[in-house]
């Protein structure tokens, strides 16, 4: 007679049936593959076979991006890291960069010089930038040239120290005397360097004395006579420099005056 309640089955005979449940659950193709940790894979187990799994794949894939490409590494040839490139939005050629950075009239900046134009294209390209890419080099470029004159203007105080203003007048005067086409080609390019300054003030120097004010060119000569003295003090008076006090000739011009003074007293007996 059969028992009125079974006994319960041994927990291994329940172990053992369970593994047998799941074994029958896994598809016939992954059977085939000595992986337990694939074979595990409940994402696997809804693939009937490889038809279908490569199918889902291949739907995965674009489904991500059609741009989905391999990244490439070292060994990787010319070709792959074009790929990968203009995958990421690289222009096919440097010619195509279009410049979307605006100069100071609100329009997109247009590059003069041809040359670093062709330049900053072509190492854009080189190290694989998109457009954005592109004009963010263009904007660091142009954040730094911005700079230039500020950076020239410390450089020179620091060199010509109360000379300064004088200095950067007659520089800029030979600058002027230049043709027109140099003059572009130097703003240009290379702008206020100093050591292009530096060349102007010697060419100024030679040339170009005779047409700056006598304030900042007559030598600092022993003068004797009243009249010589007081012309000089009434030319020091109207220096620009003397008007200024933050001019960084200030003190030199105010000295002189200040000495220039007491010569006069003295001519006049002491008498002010």
């Amino acid at each position: 007679m059969p028992e009125l309640l079974p006994p319960s089955n041994p927990p291994q005979d329940q172990n053992t049936q369970k593994a047998d449940n799941e074994q029958t659950s896994i598809p016939e193709w992954l059977k085939g593959i000595d992986d337990p940790a694939l074979q595990e894979s409940k994402f696997l187990h809804r693939f009937a076979d490889v038809k279908t799994l490569a199918q889902n794949a291949l739907a995965a894939k674009q489904t991500l991006s059609k741009k989905l490409v391999d990244i490439p590494n070292a060994e990787s040839t010319p070709e792959q890291w074009n790929e990968f490139h203009t995958a990421l939005g690289r222009p096919s050629k440097p010619e195509e960069y279009q410049i979307t950075f605006k100069g100071e009239d609100g329009k997109p900046l247009k590059i003069k010089d041809q040359s670093i134009d062709a330049l900053i294209r072509n190492a854009a390209y080189k190290v694989g930038a998109n457009n954005d890419g592109f004009n963010t080099i263009i904007e660091a470029i142009m954040e730094r040239e911005a700079s230039l004159p500020n950076m020239a203007r410390e450089s020179l105080e620091k060199d010509w120290k109360g000379d300064f203003e004088k200095n950067r007048q007659i520089a800029d005067k030979a600058f002027q005397s230049l043709p027109e086409s140099l003059q572009t080609e130097i703003a240009e390019t290379v702008g206020p360097h100093p050591a292009i300054m530096k060349m102007l003030l010697e060419i100024g120097k030679h040339t170009m004395n005779d047409s700056l004010p006598d304030s900042l060119t007559k030598p600092k000569t022993e003068m004797e006579s009243e009249g010589e003295l007081q012309k000089r003090f009434d030319e020091l008076r109207n220096d620009p420099a003397f008007k200024n006090r933050n001019d960084p000739r200030f003190k030199d011009v105010n000295d002189e005056l200040v000495a220039i003074r007491e010569k006069i007293i003295k001519i006049r007996g002491g008498n002010k």
